[in-house]
């Protein structure tokens, strides 16, 4: 039977998801982003546990966080208050030093070529000008250790648009792309940034936004045999576009337009390319970029594995989580969110414990059972059975909480808060 959400969550959002990312090493280790916090499974989405945002260290504001895996399934947050950091699967988390310490992140991801290998991105307010406009700082930072330690890629990147999302090519190390947006409003314009040197220095283009409905660009894929075709979505609150360039950003070409689009990936290989919106699920070939639909799911989010098709969807679809080996014409459900099993099993000295007081009302949120606990998240090998308490927490999660909660919103405020829209990343 089909789990139904019984009240809205804390947040004051209905429960639903925003984006699945596959580890890189691991494909059993699924990782979904939810608007109640992050959902983790060992078992190719068969069972998954609940991680709370605060565990994490953000929920101040209302966030869809980008999330990234790294290639020892550590855990990547990018949040306003900083970037979070997991070593051990969800289970203790910190936030990055250096020069992330406190800064507002608006992406992360992984090197496909080689996954212990990260990039963030690093977009805040910087300044009021004469004329009204702003200006923000704009940064771009690597690590080569899975997350733990980080350093700035180059210089400050151009402080006149807001930086919204990044990418690196498999199939060229050297080459790293940033979306962005400038302006507001009718004036706005999309920003393109190409780097052929790791992030040293960029090139920037212009993609014209049709409207002021249509949100800034955001990267949904670096093609991974050719590191020159990249696909960048726009969404607005009634229309959205695919956009390819085959030369680096140079320019670009519309192949899809729809409804707002809310999720797209690409094979592994390459091949095939999946685009969904609330109507459903498109898939093309590479080679023409030609879409038919293959089934009409209201998608919520894409991911690819192999030959394997991950789709978010809502229950009136059949599931949350639903996987497709045909290419998107049939989903076999994963997730309801009534089978959400409880929250991940950590010591009692871990951030995650934070968690188990909160369950109980997440538990009837998602018409889930209160009761249930998880007994092999939180470590994959081995797992962690270890007796869950409230306390136990060493870091200071509630400061640096605090830090960037003023400036959030202020921008939100001001309408620029454009990087965390649930269409950014997904």
């Amino acid at each position: 039977m089909l789990g139904s959400a019984k009240t809205a969550n804390a947040n004051g959002r209905f429960p639903s998801a925003g984006q699945l990312v596959v580890s890189p090493s691991s494909p059993s280790h699924l990782v979904l982003r939810t608007t109640f916090g992050i959902l983790i499974s060992n078992d190719t989405g068969q069972n998954w546990d609940w991680l709370c945002e605060k565990a994490v260290g953000y929920g101040a504001a209302v966030e869809d966080p980008s999330i990234a895996v790294t290639g020892n399934d550590g855990l990547l947050v990018a949040t306003f208050e900083g970037l979070g950091v997991s070593p051990d699967h969800g289970c203790s988390w910190s936030f990055a030093g250096g020069g992330l310490d406190k800064a507002l992140l608006t992406d992360v991801a992984i090197h496909p070529d080689s996954p212990g290998n990260a990039i963030s991105l690093v977009s805040s307010f910087a300044s009021t000008l004469g004329d009204g406009g702003f200006t923000y700082k704009n940064q771009i930072f690597g690590s080569n250790d899975n997350g733990t330690t980080w350093n700035q890629l180059g210089q400050n990147l151009d402080d006149s648009f807001v930086a919204e999302t990044l990418d690196a090519a498999k199939s060229d190390p050297q080459r790293i792309y940033i979306s962005g947006i400038r302006g507001q409003g009718t004036s706005a314009s999309g920003v393109f940034l190409a780097s052929t040197d790791a992030g040293k220095t960029f090139t920037a283009s212009t993609i014209a936004l049709l409207s002021s409905d249509e949100h800034a660009p955001y990267i949904g894929a670096v093609d991974p045999v050719n590191a020159n075709r990249v696909y960048v979505r726009t969404s607005g609150a009634t229309s959205g576009r695919l956009l390819v360039t085959d030369d680096g950003g140079t320019s670009f070409r519309t192949v899809f337009s729809g409804t707002p689009l809310m999720g797209f990936a690409v094979s592994p290989d390459g091949s095939k390319v999946f685009v969904g919106d609330s109507n459903g699920l498109y898939e093309a070939s590479s080679t023409d970029l030609t879409f038919a639909q293959k089934s009409n799911i209201q998608v919520q989010c894409l991911a690819t594995t192999g030959t394997r098709v991950y789709a978010c969807s809502v229950e009136s679809s059949g599931f949350i989580v639903g996987a497709s080996d045909d290419d998107g014409k049939t989903f076999a459900p994963l997730l309801h969110l009534s089978s959400v099993r409880g929250p991940l099993a950590c010591a009692a000295s871990t951030t995650a414990s934070l968690c188990v007081p909160d369950w109980p009302g997440v538990a009837a949120t998602l018409g889930a059972d209160a009761g249930s606990i998880a007994t092999d998240a939180g470590n994959i090998s081995p797992p962690n059975t270890s007796t869950k308490s409230s306390s136990g927490c060493g870091c200071d999660l509630a400061s640096k909480k605090s830090q960037n909660v003023g400036l959030a919103a202020l921008l939100t405020a001001l309408g620029l808060l454009l990087f965390r829209r649930k269409t950014a990343k997904n």
